[in-house]
């Protein structure tokens, strides 16, 4: 997480429009402390119920197909082709 979270955070912030940046910023930390929180307290109460060794197991399954569904869909993003930049010469200026 300590290696991912500078690049996502980098990848929403350079995909914002300039006015939005700030706000890019804050949900993609909000978005990451309330996924930790969440992330711990359901993993956690398949590892408190019923067998230790069991609920870990658990948690350890869940956890990692959550992980290769991130993957597949930020794989999914990556190959889509892009749009190209709307060139805000074409639209004028808006002064006559």
């Amino acid at each position: 997480m300590a290696f991912a979270m500078p690049a996502a955070t980098s990848a929403a912030v350079n995909a914002s429009p300039p006015e939005h940046v700030g706000v890019a910023g804050g949900v993609i930390n909000t978005a990451r402390q309330v996924g930790s929180v969440f992330g711990v307290a359901l993993l956690g109460t398949f590892i408190a119920s019923g067998s230790f060794l069991t609920g870990f197991h658990v948690a350890v399954l869940i956890a990692g197909g959550v992980f290769a569904l991130a993957a597949a869909i930020v794989l999914g993003s990556m190959l889509r082709p892009r749009r190209p930049p709307l060139d805000t010469a074409t639209f004028g200026d808006g002064v006559d």
